[in-house]
């Protein structure tokens, strides 16, 4: 399992619409949503648990994808599968 940083999320996103856009690359394990402080805000991000195939093609086809206005910013998250 690897864990993703998806960043530059509108801030009125759901997680069923992540689930949504990350269904092509495979089924997420775990989305975690951080809300930015305002609601028109894209400093909203989440961290997403995929398997190892299913995160390098999320890497590789949505990082710098328009996504509900904002492009997409996605990297390997440091912060580990616990934290």
């Amino acid at each position: 399992m690897r864990k993703l940083y998806v960043g530059n999320l509108d801030g009125k996103i759901q997680i069923d619409e992540l689930e949504e856009l990350l269904a092509p690359y495979g089924a997420a394990a775990k989305i975690d949503l951080f809300a930015g402080h305002k609601p028109s805000s894209s400093n909203t991000f989440a961290l997403i648990e995929l398997d190892n195939y299913a995160a390098e093609a999320v890497k590789e086809c949505l990082d710098g994808v328009p996504f509900k206005g904002n492009m997409l910013y996605i990297e390997d998250s440091d912060l580990g599968l616990n934290g």
